[in-house]
């Protein structure tokens, strides 16, 4: 089920990219300190891997501390574009995060010993930045990172406005075949 609806979604990438790609770059004279663009174009110098990604699962473990109750939350994502550094399409990244609420809803499994909430999420996409330093690559072949407060960091795709920002700063060019071999070319039959 992951599976198909992660390549719709990927298809859907190519659309929402072509209008994008024809806009022209801010200059770094042209950026207004502390604006969007600004925490946008300082999130992109320290980060030598960005990746629009789409999140599919978050699971949720307590953890006590002094000033309460607070959750780890670790989101399952897929790599849908690597815009700089070593992700490949379609890489899993767990994104590890501190969050003070509970889910809405959520199943409680089980991982050998450790129990979490599952809570499926709706496929949104989720541009993040990432110093590869911290990148951690697990034993079964996924990636980790546990991203600290910054704002906008991850940009969900649905913040108009911010991704408008982002796109002041980068080109992203849709997937494309660069190269095809005889027998999988697209040969259209003339009637």
């Amino acid at each position: 089920m992951i599976g198909k609806s992660f390549l719709t979604y990927a298809g859907i990438i190519s659309f929402l990219f072509t209008s994008l790609s024809q806009a022209e770059l801010l200059k770094t004279k042209d950026i207004i300190p502390e604006s969007k663009e600004d925490i946008m174009s300082q999130y992109l110098n320290r980060s030598d891997t960005v990746v629009l990604v789409c999140v599919y699962e978050s699971r949720y473990t307590p953890v006590n501390n002094e000033l309460g109750r607070l959750w780890h939350r670790a989101v399952q994502t897929r790599v849908i574009q690597s815009l700089r550094g070593n992700l490949a399409f379609s890489d899993r990244l767990v994104i590890k995060k501190v969050e003070e609420k509970f889910p809405e809803y959520g199943l409680l499994k089980k991982d050998g010993v450790l129990g979490y909430i599952s809570s499926q999420e709706n496929g949104e996409f989720w541009y993040v930045f990432i110093d590869s330093e911290k990148l951690k690559k697990n034993e079964d072949g996924s990636y980790e990172i546990a991203l600290d407060t910054m704002w906008l960091n991850p940009l969900p795709m649905r913040l108009k406005n911010e991704v408008d920002s982002l796109n002041r700063l980068i080109r992203v060019e849709p997937a494309k075949i660069m190269e095809e071999a005889d027998s999988a070319k697209y040969h259209s039959q003339k009637k």
